[in-house]
């Protein structure tokens, strides 16, 4: 009888440490999870001043605005490439990089556009990006095949409109 006791209090006393330990635990990973949210705010922010920085330098004439001439000068530097290199911005084509900075197809670069492009580029593709280009991919060539389509169908009706040669 005592040892049944013993072996169900020893039971209990455990059981209790463990909840204890599960608690902290929890409670640890719950702190954990603020603090790397916290941390990657924090890390946003000192890359969007380091973006910010870079635009002023790039920003010659004190515009605003980067220009397709100004962005292909300092593309030119090697200073420039490896400091992209630094930021984690993989650098390809001077062309292809301010296309895909000049959202709006307006020719130049704003500050906006500079550093929201600058984050979406750096690093590497994350799945939403890939997810979203084959998305984009099915939709061009749904819209292609479309236009072939209609092509065909103009190109029967011109052939019937013609008159027989024969």
């Amino acid at each position: 009888m005592f040892l049944t006791y013993i072996c169900i209090v020893t039971f209990t006393v455990l059981n209790v440490i463990t909840g204890l330990c599960c608690e902290q635990a929890s409670e640890s990973l719950s702190v954990d999870k603020d603090e790397a949210i916290a941390e990657m705010l924090s890390s946003k922010e000192k890359w969007m001043e380091q973006f910010e920085h870079v635009f002023q330098n790039m920003d010659e004439d004190g515009s605003g605005e980067i220009s397709r001439s100004e962005f292909y000068r300092h593309f030119n530097d090697e200073s420039f490439l490896a400091y992209l290199e630094y930021l984690n911005i993989s650098v390809f084509s001077a062309a292809d990089l301010f296309n895909l900075l000049d959202t709006d197809g307006g020719g130049v670069v704003t500050l906006d556009e500079f550093v929201a492009g600058c984050l979406r580029l750096k690093g590497t593709a994350r799945t939403i990006d890939i997810l979203k280009l084959q998305a984009d991919i099915s939709e061009l060539r749904h819209f292609v095949f479309d236009r072939m389509l209609e092509t065909r169908s103009e190109i029967r009706r011109s052939m019937r409109a013609l008159p027989n040669a024969g």
